[in-house]
């Protein structure tokens, strides 16, 4: 069975005393994160062969460990004698979970011409390949979330809005449109907008990140 595995070190997984030494010959044991209930790890990426609760680093204090991407690990390294070295806890395959987060992202994909921005919408891709398209924003008072907008096709994507300020547009706070370049590949215009919750400028949308094009 192919299990959600993800490598820790690249290509192999090097621990170390406190006294900055290879952690010869060590044993890595691996617990769920906050408890002392083994959980095991693996040596292969497809997770058919698994370590059990407990990886023995070789002489240079390596191993090869693929862990659970789904999951917290606590780790405690103890020596060769079985004294304890250290203790990690809540253990997670960071660069698998941004991922996954990406991935699991709300929100629309490929929208068209005129598309409103959606309340459960986070990031939103835009398929401008049939022509112009505008993606109209919704009142600043009825999301506290920001929004992203990805340009995944060949054409300007205009997104309208009460007002888009920035220091990027040099302190013209009056924009009402922004224009998101057209897409090429591997590049795609990203813009991530942040509603102003501030109640003495209660319609504006802030530019968070991003920003690839020109006002209008």
């Amino acid at each position: 069975m192919i299990l959600p595995l993800g490598l820790l070190g690249a290509p192999k997984l090097q621990l170390f005393t406190d006294a900055g030494e290879p952690a010869a010959f060590h044993t890595l044991y691996t617990y769920i994160a906050g408890l002392d209930t083994p959980l095991e790890t693996f040596s292969d990426s497809q997770g058919t062969t698994s370590n059990g609760g407990s990886v023995e680093l070789d002489e240079a204090g390596r191993a090869t460990i693929y862990v659970l991407n789904d999951i917290g690990y606590k780790f405690v390294l103890r020596d060769a004698d079985g004294a304890e070295v250290w203790t990690q806890d809540n253990v997670l395959n960071t660069g698998a979970y941004f991922a996954a987060q990406l991935i699991s992202t709300a929100g629309s994909k490929d929208v068209g011409d005129n598309y409103v921005i959606q309340p459960e919408d986070m990031l939103v891709t835009v398929d401008s390949s049939a022509g112009a398209v505008t993606i109209i924003l919704p009142e600043v008072s009825s999301r506290t979330l920001p929004i992203t907008i990805k340009n995944m096709g060949a054409n300007v994507v205009t997104i309208a809005a009460d007002t888009v300020a920035e220091d990027f547009f040099e302190g013209d706070d009056s924009l009402v449109e922004f224009d998101l370049e057209a897409a090429s590949s591997p590049l795609f215009p990203t813009i991530t907008l942040q509603p102003e919750t501030d109640s003495d400028e209660p319609h504006t949308w802030w530019v968070r990140s991003g920003a690839s094009g020109q006002g209008a």
